[in-house]
This record gives structure tokens, C-alpha cells and sequence, in this order.
């Protein structure tokens, strides 16, 4: 009786299973490749604003693409729209935008956006000035070592003489990829020393943030590059972001 009991119950499981498969919507047709298109979107609209700062033409084109990505659920998108609509880069400043936009993000705990926030709540006259809440968030975002919260830190740092301290901070702004601590830490190594006229001087480490700084377009590491007589390798924008 038992045996008996274990086959029926094993039969009524595979049948509650099969069943619960039948009835679960099978994913959208459109579902991953509206995913990739946003992903896709994301990352050119990224390079054409880190490429093009100085441009409105290339931000706004580069702001419009982000904005599609967001509105497709792209998450890292979504901060970037808002970080644009804070500064006014691409389209013009919106701070209720912007809040629209970073908040969920930062809710999500990207530093990134926590750090905007944390912006956002500092602008005297803003509708969210709240300096208590701003040094909070800036505090949570240094903490995860946000890269623009580690450069902000590095600035408090070297005017209070805490030399070591603002450099460790300014270091994890330059590896995070934060391009003006890319540069600032090659002018602190030449600034202690080093030879700012010759590249073969420089350490290893200052030449890979020279190099990466200017394969992402930024314009005062590829001038640099060009007085040592140094070639890069600029990051390719496809032609669907050229449009």
C-alpha cells in the first residue's frame, strides 16, 4: 500500500509540473532582442557623450540614445539620463527629470546614481536641498568607492595636507575610470618628480591611464600623447551611432 501510495503521489507531482509549465507564458518573441537593442543603444549613446563633451550635436545624439535604452529598462541607462538632465548635458537641465530617473536607481544601489542624489540634494534652492541627506549619500557612494565620490574625497584630502589618504582616494577614482583622476594622477606623478617631458619616464600605470584616457576621446590625454609622440588606439563608435 504504500508503494502504491509513492507512485501516485510521484504521478500527481509530474502532472502539477506539467502543468505549471503549460501555464507559464513563454517569453516574449521580442523580449531578448529588445534587451540587446538597449544594451546596444546604451553603449553607443555612452561613447558618443564621453566623446563628443564639447559637441552638442554628438551629446544630444548621444542623450537621445541613452534615453531609448532607459525607457527600455536598461538600468545603467537610466542613471545616465539622469546624471544628463542634473548637468544639462544634451538636453536641457531638469532637475524633476532627473530626480525621476535617479532616484529608482539609487534605490537599486548604483553608486553612480546614489552619488547625483547626493548632488541633487546639495543645490541651494533646489526642490530637494537637504545637505544632511546629500552628505549622506555621498558618504554611502565614497564607501562603495564610487569613482566621482573618490575624486571629490581626493580634493578634501590634499587641501587638508593628508597627502597618502588623498592619494589612495585618488587612486580609486583613476582605476574606476573617472578620466579627469585619470589625469590628475599623472600630473601628481610628475609633480613628484617625475619627468613630465619624457614618457619613458613615466610609470607603467600613469602611461595605462594616458592610453585609456585618450582611446576614450578625451582630448587633453591625447594632446599629451601627442607631445610624447605617443600613438593610441581610439574605442570605435559604429556607424548606427553616427546617424
Amino acid at each position: 500500500m504504500l508503494r502504491s501510495f509513492h507512485i501516485s503521489a510521484s504521478g500527481n507531482l509530474f502532472l502539477l509540473f506539467s502543468l505549471i509549465l503549460f501555464l507559464t507564458p513563454l517569453p516574449s518573441a521580442h523580449a531578448i532582442p529588445r534587451a540587446a537593442m538597449a544594451a546596444h543603444l546604451y553603449h553607443d549613446g555612452e561613447r558618443l557623450v564621453r566623446a563628443h563633451m564639447d559637441d552638442e550635436a554628438g551629446l544630444k545624439r548621444g542623450f537621445e540614445m541613452l534615453l531609448s535604452a532607459a525607457k527600455s529598462g536598461h538600468p545603467q541607462a537610466a542613471a545616465l539620463v539622469g546624471r544628463l538632465y542634473l548637468d544639462g548635458r544634451g538636453t536641457p537641465p531638469d532637475l524633476v527629470q532627473a530626480y525621476r530617473w535617479l532616484t529608482p536607481q539609487a534605490k537599486r544601489g548604483n553608486m553612480s546614481a546614489v552619488f547625483d542624489m547626493a548632488r541633487l540634494s546639495n543645490m541651494e534652492g533646489g526642490a530637494w536641498h537637504n545637505p544632511r541627506e546629500a552628505e549622506r549619500l555621498f558618504n554611502i557612494a565614497l564607501r562603495y568607492r564610487d569613482p566621482r565620490a573618490c575624486f571629490v574625497a581626493s580634493g578634501q584630502f590634499f587641501r587638508s595636507h593628508e597627502d597618502d589618504t588623498a592619494l589612495a582616494y585618488l587612486r580609486c577614482a583613476a582605476q574606476g575610470g573617472y578620466e579627469p583622476a585619470m589625469l590628475a594622477m599623472v600630473d601628481y606623478e610628475v609633480s613628484r618628480g617625475g619627468d613630465g617631458e619624457n614618457y619613458a619616464a613615466l610609470s607603467p600605470f600613469a602611461k595605462r591611464l594616458l592610453l585609456k584616457a585618450a582611446a576614450r576621446g578625451n582630448r587633453d590625454a591625447r594632446a599629451r600623447l601627442q607631445k610624447y609622440d605617443v600613438e593610441w588606439q581610439p574605442l570605435a563608435i559604429p556607424d548606427t551611432a553616427r546617424r
